[in-house]
């Protein structure tokens, strides 16, 4: 998406220096900023599209927020005693679900470099390893991570790894999930 539910475009940014001086602003960027990308992968945004009152999904469909997020992982097997569980790697955010193979139930067969743990896309999420962008502008993690805001005010997000059988929750002040980087949003009907 390229606009807001109501038409208007988001900005779409190329250039480091103009996303890092406007990392608080509605922005969006393919990654590496080469269009070939995005059919597989789709856009990257900042947080403040989802923070945007005009509409980051369409009619009928909002951001997954944090409790939509443990909505699908309950549902998935995490033990709710889990859901909410920040005990490693710090204060900030946990790995989880990696005995009911979480991260690899959401992981498709393809984007993903070796080995892919666990990967077997049996929820039919299909989470591609799009990668992230960092609050300088820089582009990491492509075919390593997958990362998804949740939507705002929480801004917990969820990351996905290829060395990994569980998916990370994550809080503003972790690193990436402050409003500067871009990240896949994924849309939930409402």
């Amino acid at each position: 998406m390229r606009r807001f539910r109501n038409g208007d475009s988001i900005s779409y940014v190329t250039d480091n220096n103009a996303w890092y001086t406007n990392n608080s602003t509605a922005q969006c960027c393919a990654y590496q900023n080469d269009q070939a990308y995005v059919p597989t992968h789709g856009l990257l945004y900042s947080v403040a599209v989802l923070q945007d009152p005009r509409g980051a999904c369409p009619a009928g469909w909002h951001p997954a927020t944090d409790e939509d997020w443990k909505q699908l992982e309950t549902h998935l097997g995490v033990a709710a005693s889990e859901l909410d569980s920040l005990t490693l790697p710090g204060p900030f955010g946990a790995w989880r679900g990696g005995n009911e193979n979480v991260g690899g139930q959401l992981k498709a067969l393809i984007t993903w470099d070796g080995p892919n743990t666990g990967a077997n896309n049996s929820s039919g999420f299909n989470a591609f390893a799009s990668g992230e962008r960092t609050y300088l502008g820089n582009f990491i993690g492509m075919g390593e991570v997958a990362s998804f805001w949740a939507a705002y005010p929480a801004q917990w997000l969820r990351k996905l790894s290829y060395l990994e059988h569980g998916s990370f929750r994550y809080h503003n002040g972790m690193g990436s999930d402050q409003s500067g980087y871009g990240h896949s949003c994924r849309c939930v009907k409402d």
